[in-house]
């Protein structure tokens, strides 16, 4: 029997374990669209409805509501059939607070330092509080209010309690305290911005102010930041009205310049005397993935569907009709119409055993040995197939049992048929066979494995009469012979028909067949005349049904011996030694069968184990 060297197991060895990676799904493509959010969150969308999943492939949130906010200071809101439903923290804790009968004004949907911004309605009046995330309020009510910003929030106090139609601009922090506007006082301030970039703006007694957040002193607005009267930043006169838009925003004119902000009164742009506009809106960033040198997809040329690569091997053979999102760990692809999220486990592999790692001897056309496929644990078993992808590999379906529990997770096929290779001779080799695990709606590449085999003739010719006395070289001689069973066992329940045929090998090259008589089973003979070489062969071949044909070469050797002349000069005759052997190397011819190969696999892996 042939064995690997040292060297050659170590390196199988190390391939099995460089390329050990399995993808698996995070998320199974059942949804309409999967997004993901500001913390790295699946958002996925299911008729209309969204929920949230974490990259453990946790559910945070159900799949229940019409909308998820970004997640703001730990916690997202969250919206159904246009209610506000509550709050959920990062590890998946709800917070349900629609009993509390707040609504939640549009842009102001976040957490921001620990406050959300609601209201509700009252005799007509909307009614702004701050909420934690538990519901409770940390201050309010007011007549009017902005979410919080840089820390800070502007609001509009109720200045009294039998008419609240009357307000006044104040701006308070994360505790619902008013700052101090230095000498200036709060009442006078006719208009007030929220913070942006920690800068925010006031209109006193007509004119332009700016506030920080390092120095809440009212400092005076210049064009060009070039302290003049001319330059002063004012009114046209001493009322005005803030303009809103129609996109939602507002605009805040002055005599020499303008300012627009957001709904929620945050500085989105402005024009200072004859300059250009200056935009403080960043370009939204979408979240795109790029994808890594490690596990990214790719088309074969000519084809529509994607497959994934692990360190520039395929991994996944094209099966997938779009790639929406790929980074170092998981991909966002869909298969029809729907969405799902590929997870590369980098330490699972798929292991396969071949007839318990021994040599394979081959009797007949068909020999049926063990093949056993290790999976990883998160492969369920019972559902997972093994599809051969050789020519000279069939996997008998009623043979496969399936074990999945704490002993091990693997499928055995108790009748892996495999036919004889084209090339297999009666010397041990190597034959690579070829396999893919079809497990969870996924399909693996195709895997290598390699087994030792060898043809292993189920018959012996043994010959009768090795040795002969001729007294002419030309004379015929009858040679007999046994065709007997070799003590290999049939591999199976056939009945394998047999010819026996001669052939004598010519000078030329050529063969000659030679008439051979079967006197039994097993007892054969044929007749040789004029030999023409004083070392002939001929081959004895017998040919079982759907077998290689089993060749033995025989020499035959003549022993003439020099001629022996009498007194009177005539010749006396002299016997011929024939002698008859087997040949010491087996020749066969290449058997030809009417299989096709298959295309050659991918580099994957792996081989049949340790030996």
């Amino acid at each position: 029997m042939l064995r690997r060297s040292l060297l050659s197991v170590f390196i199988l060895l190390f391939a099995l374990v460089a390329n050990a990676q399995v993808a698996r799904w995070g998320l199974k493509p059942t949804y309409d669209k999967i997004t993901i959010n500001n913390v790295g969150m699946f958002v996925v969308e299911k008729d209309g409805k969204k929920g949230l999943y974490d990259q453990n492939w946790q559910e945070i949130v159900p799949v229940e509501y019409d909308m998820i906010r970004p997640f703001s200071d730990g916690y997202a809101t969250l919206f159904n059939d246009g209610y506000f439903m509550g709050v959920v923290n990062e590890k998946g804790k709800i917070n349900n607070l629609f009993d509390l009968g707040f609504d939640v004004r549009s842009g102001a949907e976040d957490i921001v330092s620990g406050n959300l911004l609601v209201y509700n309605r009252r005799n007509g009046m909307n009614f702004y509080r701050y909420i934690d995330a538990e519901g409770k309020t940390t201050s309010g009510p007011y007549a009017l209010a902005y979410p919080y910003s840089d820390g800070y929030a502007v609001v509009r106090r109720f200045t009294n309690e039998r008419d609240l139609t009357q307000s006044a601009y104040d701006i308070i922090d994360v505790n619902g305290a008013s700052i101090s506007l230095g000498e200036e006082r709060m009442s006078n301030v006719t208009f007030a911005s929220s913070f942006t970039n920690g800068k925010a703006i006031l209109i006193i007694k007509n004119k332009f102010y700016t506030i920080t957040t390092e120095d809440t002193t009212p400092q005076l607005m210049y064009v060009d930041n070039v302290v003049s009267r001319k330059n002063l930043i004012s009114l046209y006169d001493n009322w005005f009205e803030v303009e809103e838009r129609a996109d939602g925003t507002y605009v805040v004119p002055a005599r020499n310049a303008w300012f627009r902000f957001d709904q929620n009164m945050k500085l989105i742009e402005y024009q200072m005397g004859t300059g250009e506009p200056v935009s403080l809106v960043e370009e939204a960033k979408v979240l795109e993935g790029e994808a890594s040198p490690r596990f990214k997809p790719y088309k074969q040329e000519g084809g529509d569907a994607y497959g994934f690569s692990y360190k520039e091997r395929s991994l996944l053979p094209p099966q997938f009709d779009d790639v929406v999102y790929v980074d170092d760990r998981f991909s966002i692809v869909r298969v029809g119409k729907y969405y799902g999220v590929l997870t590369l486990e980098e330490h699972a592999e798929f292991s396969f055993v071949l007839n318990s790692q021994s040599d394979i001897g081959f009797l007949h056309r068909d020999r049926d040995v063990t093949l056993t496929a290790y999976l990883p644990t998160f492969v369920d078993a019972l559902t997972t197939k093994i599809e051969s992808h050789s020519p000279m590999c069939t996997l008998i379906p009623n043979s496969r049992e399936a074990i999945s529990n704490v002993e091990g997770n693997f499928i055995t096929y108790k009748k892996c048929r495999l036919h004889i290779p084209e090339d297999l001779s009666d010397k041990v080799q190597t034959y690579h066979y070829k396999f893919s695990v079809h497990y969870d709606d996924l399909k693996s590449e195709v895997y290598d494995v390699v087994a030792n085999e060898w043809y292993q003739p189920y018959y012996n010719v043994t010959l009768s009469n090795k040795v002969f006395q001729l007294s002419s070289p030309d004379d015929a001689i009858t040679i007999d012979f046994e065709v007997t069973q070799t003590k290999a066992e049939r591999h199976d329940e056939q009945i394998h028909h047999k010819i026996v045929e001669v052939y004598e090998k010519m000078n030329d090259g050529t063969e000659k067949q030679i008439d051979c008589t079967q006197h039994s089973e097993t007892h054969y003979s044929f007749q040789m005349s004029k030999i023409e070489s004083d070392n002939a062969v001929f081959f004895i071949r017998v040919h079982e049904t759907d077998c290689p044909i089993i060749e033995f070469p025989v020499t035959m050797h003549f022993d003439i011996p020099e001629p022996v002349v009498d007194e009177e000069g005539d010749v006396e005759p002299q016997n011929t030694t024939v002698t008859i052997e087997a040949a010491h190397q087996r020749v066969r011819p290449k058997p030809v069968f009417n299989a096709n190969k298959g295309d050659e696999a991918p580099k994957i892996s792996v081989n049949q184990g340790n030996r």
